[in-house]
């Protein structure tokens, strides 16, 4: 034990004994490590005492939790489970929140990685014959994981910031052991999916909600063709812009643009699609957000955009808009010298990067969900109706904030957030965004991608791949495309068609997803377009041939994924709870599966009899 607070640690050790019950020293210990307002640290263990969860009836877990009074003076909360701790003569690795697997493999040097989002509120270890599945139950939202490497031994910790934000709920975190089946990254995604349906933060299944959201049951059968129309330089040469410095916005494709697309894909029989206007309003995509009105004017209008709404929904096909709550820029009528911007504790404004519209800050989603009242009614008497797409809002952690005209905690924002998402149900049919963290599952239909880093293992040395659990806990009450990596999938190296089949997404494609001017293009750079006539049907046969593909295999939108493996070298099984398994082959040599025959770089569907 290191102590370097006597006084602190005694009165910590004392409301630790009234919050925790200590067992027999046969139970599985973690570290913890306090640190403090003043700066001073205490590292002490605790023994967790089984806990008859009440989640899954007669299945024990054990259980951290730490209130108020037992995190009283602490600015900084690190729990380092003892009994999820490896070296490299293991076997097995980590799950990360975001997907991402960690093996207990020698390494070059020591390194860590540190999520920089929670996807999913799971924390799992496979070491040897042993499992866990890490459930963050309250104080979830300020939690960030590390995955750690250091001489040659492995450790993972999830790590709370409390310094401001204040103890809102007790710091909860339960750990189950998992054996048989279940001991696997399948299984602790399987172990969250029960956890998120018994405590009621789960949607109904897809086959449920179908029977009274018919925008839904549509959705299921039609790609989403999403439409880039116009866009200012990004990132911009203006961080901050106003009326005078404001840089010009590229138009891409008019409203008139748009409906040839259309006729293309009635010519082309392209039977469903929703289609999805990005940048349809006041200049363009993240022009001026969070200001929607007027429609712009160098697209056509609102005239022409109610004519192009009217035309793609007569051609049978659905079509909604894309706009923003969560961000805020100077150009902005509601900027007023930031008023509504989240602010930090000393009060200062909270900043994120630049984009179309200069230097984007959080938008406080308290005086946002005004906003969101006021303006989403008028953007739906438009006549957009389907998955309407709200960008960000589902994909990042909520913002606190700090200003006391509109302070929020993150589970009060989180509780905005819900709220916008699942308002979209009631003014369009349906509602889609980024992501799809698990804090938002309840309100959401359509995950656009359901993480950004299905490549990311090339780039991070201690990450060696990324597997479909977010699919596992999901798949059946979410649609979902699988990455932003794989957006116009079936035109990219065929390793990204691939993860798109394993997983069971729904095809997402793309005009102009390529547009950031400094390269950093995250869906890509393998695009759509509309240069003329000839380009536009090239790019409506991406489509169609992409539609033809997914119409046997869309029935699985109403399945579960129940399990993924990699059964041989380059070589994964998906299968679903109907009992379909999905081949996936990512070796450039043909392989062979129950007498079956799987063509390289190729997968194979097998139906159940």
């Amino acid at each position: 034990m290191k102590v370097k607070n006597s006084s602190l640690f005694l009165v910590t050790s004392l409301l630790l004994a009234a919050s925790l019950s200590i067992s027999c020293r046969q139970n599985p210990v973690s570290e913890v490590l306090f640190t403090y307002k003043d700066g001073s640290d205490t590292t002490f263990t605790i023994e967790m005492k089984p806990y008859a969860s009440g989640v899954f009836k007669g299945k024990d877990c054990y259980r951290i939790c730490l209130d108020s009074a037992a995190l009283k003076d602490v600015a900084k909360v690190e729990i380092c489970p003892t009994f999820a701790r490896a070296d490299t003569s293991d076997k097995g690795y980590f799950l990360n929140a975001e997907g991402l697997i960690s093996k207990f493999l020698p390494r070059k040097e020591n390194c860590l990685y540190k999520t920089e989002y929670n996807d999913l509120g799971l924390a799992g270890y496979l070491k040897n014959d042993e499992c866990w599945a890490g459930i963050l139950k309250s104080l979830d939202l300020e939690c960030r994981e590390e995955i750690r490497y250091q001489d040659g031994q492995y450790s993972f910790a999830l790590k709370y910031d409390i310094e401001h934000c204040g103890v809102y709920e007790p710091l909860t975190v339960d750990f189950y052991p998992l054996k048989g089946d279940d001991a696997d990254y399948a299984g602790m995604a399987r172990t969250f999916r029960k956890y998120l349906i018994s405590a009621g933060l789960m949607p109904e299944p897809i086959r449920e909600r179908v029977k009274n959201q018919p925008s839904l049951a549509y959705a299921v059968e039609a790609p989403e063709i999403r439409i880039r129309q116009a866009w200012k330089p990004a990132p911009s040469p203006i961080p901050f812009q106003t009326l005078e410095t404001e840089p010009p916005m590229h138009a891409a494709l008019t409203f008139q643009m748009v409906g040839d697309i259309v006729d293309e894909l009635r010519n082309q029989g392209v039977g469903k699609a929703e289609l999805c206007l990005v940048g349809w309003k006041l200049r363009g995509h993240d022009g001026r957000d969070p200001d929607i009105f007027p429609v712009e004017e160098a697209l056509g209008g609102e005239e022409a955009l109610k004519a192009l709404i009217r035309k793609t929904q007569d051609n049978g096909y659905q079509i909604v808009g894309h706009t923003n709550h969560t961000d805020i820029y100077s150009i902005s009528k509601e900027w007023l010298d930031g008023k509504y911007v989240c602010k930090n504790p000393d009060g200062s404004l909270q900043k994120k990067w630049s984009f179309s519209g200069g230097l984007m800050h959080n938008l406080c989603y308290k005086p946002s969900y005004e906003f969101y009242l006021r303006d989403e009614p008028r953007v739906a008497a438009l006549g957009f109706s389907g998955l309407e797409f709200v960008d960000v809002m589902a994909l990042v952690t909520p913002h606190e904030c700090y200003d006391p005209e509109h302070p929020l905690n993150r589970r009060e924002a989180a509780g905005y957030a819900i709220k916008m998402l699942s308002g979209l149900r009631d003014l369009f049919g349906g509602s889609q965004s980024e992501g799809c963290h698990y804090f938002a599952a309840k309100a959401v239909d359509f995950a656009m991608y359901s993480t950004m880093k299905m490549a990311h293992p090339q780039k991070k040395e201690i990450i060696d791949s990324h597997v479909p659990a977010w699919q596992i806990v999901f798949h059946g009450y979410i649609l979902s495309n699988p990455a932003s990596e794989t957006v116009n999938y079936n035109i990219k190296e065929p390793y990204y068609k691939l993860r798109f089949i394993e997983a069971g997404g729904r095809p997402l494609y793309y005009f102009y997803s390529k547009f950031m001017n400094n390269g950093n293009n995250w869906m890509g750079d393998v695009d759509l377009s509309y240069k003329d006539k000839e380009d536009l049907a090239q790019s409506v046969k991406v489509i169609k041939d992409g539609f033809d593909e997914y119409q046997p295999l869309a029935y699985l939108q109403y399945e579960t994924l129940d399990d993924h493996e990699e059964i041989a070298p380059g070589l994964t099984r998906s299968v679903f709870s109907d009992g379909t398994q999905i081949i996936c082959n990512y070796s450039d040599k043909a392989a062979r599966y129950e007498g079956k025959d799987v063509p390289p770089l190729d997968y194979l569907t097998i139906k159940p009899n």
